[in-house]
């Protein structure tokens, strides 16, 4: 066999083989990829709880609530339940706000999860700040309350002046690999709220300024955790958190009510109030014949110890009475062992303006008095209403009721008492004390006390029945 003959066969078997390859790929189907979804899409509601008036001043309503960016932390939950660093999601815009309802969208992998959000703080994620959180994702080990330690907010300068949007903080429930709802995640604002009221019926006198002393210049961005990662209602002050020079602002009326009031002016960080250093106001007030001098107002509770200051509240001062000769400087008045003004204080949160603490928890009622009339009805009684609801405001686990007196038995109705109603999520969690009367016709006042207990916390609410005598 010649050389042509063999080249000539070699071809005819080459093309005979990519013939055979061409048909069999024309036979075999083809079975298409369907990629595995690693991600999905959550939309997340946030809720700006507080008290608010209807005024607009330095910060209206809508500025105490604004957003302007959000970063969300996500920490996965693994088979134990236990809560570990996982992600940082930088969220690009608000998809959605109505004032303090607002919701945002963004994409997370399909992991058990919890998640952080942080507003208002996006300076806090600075290069540093991301390799840590880089570090604690490698390690997988790294719980909430030690990445939110390191959340830490500077306040040098009186609150305001760059009329900046407050720090917030919240957190979701557990969210599953599958859910794709966040929902009413309260933020907690992680300042608080200083109104000044002049209730001292003295015309003659005026209060020209508002000096804050020791206010601290470091704030967390999240509140304070107890030992199983649940939200507890005390002050969270860092370590290292250095008392401020003193803070003026001018005292400009800006309350149309009855009384000069401040409002919506004073915003400063929390504060134990336990330290050699509490946060102090001092009052500069002119009077008719005399120079202006120096008053100290504190801000105490019932039981006569300072309040701590707690974020997301707004403590109200009401001026009542000058007792006495004031000082000629803003460190006098501050340095005396008892205060120049008598004053009464609001510490008020989402409508709870009773309130007692210990060093954990919080314990408030929407009223510490309650006053119904003869006929069993009440002043603000809306149509429709047969029952007085008293809010009940803990950051304890649980509450309860109990008559201190025998005289309400028979007249005075507790009704829909549920002491077994779960946790309270701090800051707005809200129960009601549902109450009616009989008609008192007995021609004589009726009055009563009633206990709320949460833990070793007690708050006693007085209960007055006018009579039908003319």
């Amino acid at each position: 066999m010649n050389k042509l003959t063999i080249i000539l066969l070699l071809t005819v078997l080459f093309f005979s083989c990519v013939d055979d390859e061409r048909t069999v790929d024309q036979v075999l189907p083809v079975t298409p990829t369907v990629p595995v979804a690693r991600d999905k899409n959550v939309v997340l509601t946030m809720r700006i709880p507080g008290t608010y008036l209807p005024v607009t001043y330095a910060y209206s309503e809508n500025d105490e609530n604004e957003i302007r960016t959000v970063d969300v932390l996500a920490f996965r939950i693994d088979s134990t339940g236990k809560e570990f660093y996982y992600k940082h999601i930088r969220v690009p815009a608000i998809m959605q706000d109505n004032g303090e309802t607002k919701k945002v969208e963004f994409r997370l992998d399909l992991v058990d999860s919890r998640l952080v959000v942080l507003a208002n703080v996006q300076n806090l994620f600075t290069w540093e700040m991301e390799e840590r959180l880089l570090a604690d994702s490698i390690a997988g080990n790294v719980t909430k309350e030690n990445v939110m330690k390191r959340f830490v907010f500077e306040v040098t300068e009186p609150v305001g002046r760059q009329m900046e949007p407050f720090p917030m903080y919240g957190e979701s429930d557990i969210l599953r690999s599958s859910d794709q709802m966040a929902d009413d995640i309260k933020m907690i604002r992680a300042i608080t709220r200083i109104d000044i009221l002049n209730s001292i019926t003295d015309n003659r006198m005026t209060i020209d300024s508002v000096y804050l002393l020791h206010t601290k210049n470091k704030g967390y961005v999240a509140p304070g955790f107890n030992s199983e990662g649940a939200i507890v209602g005390t002050p969270h002050v860092p370590a290292d958190a250095r008392p401020n020079a003193a803070f003026g602002y001018k005292f400009t009326p800006n309350s149309t009510g009855s009384v000069a009031a401040m409002e919506r002016e004073i915003y400063i960080t929390e504060d134990g109030q336990d330290s050699d250093q509490p946060t102090m106001i001092v009052l500069k007030i002119s009077q008719e014949g005399r120079p202006s001098q120096y008053y100290r107002v504190d801000m105490l509770g019932n039981d006569g110890q300072l309040l701590p200051i707690l974020r997301n509240n707004r403590y109200r001062i009401h001026l009542t009475k000058i007792m006495g000769d004031g000082y000629a400087s803003v460190e006098a008045a501050a340095d005396v062992p008892k205060p120049s003004l008598s004053s009464t204080i609001d510490a008020n949160e989402l409508g709870i303006s009773t309130v007692v603490f210990n060093d954990r928890y919080k314990l408030g009622a929407s009223a510490s008095k309650v006053f119904f009339n003869a006929d069993g009805s009440w002043e603000g009684q809306k149509a429709g209403e047969t029952l007085y609801s008293l809010k009940i405001h803990t950051t304890y686990s649980g509450w309860s009721v109990s008559r201190l007196t025998d005289e309400s038995t028979g007249w005075l109705n507790l009704a829909d008492v549920n002491p077994e109603s779960g946790p309270a999520n701090f800051p707005a969690s809200c129960f009601e004390l549902n109450m009616k009367v009989t008609p008192n016709t007995t021609g004589k006042n009726r009055s009563g006390k009633i206990r709320l207990t949460a833990g070793t916390l007690h708050l006693d609410i007085n209960v007055t029945q006018y009579s039908d005598a003319i």
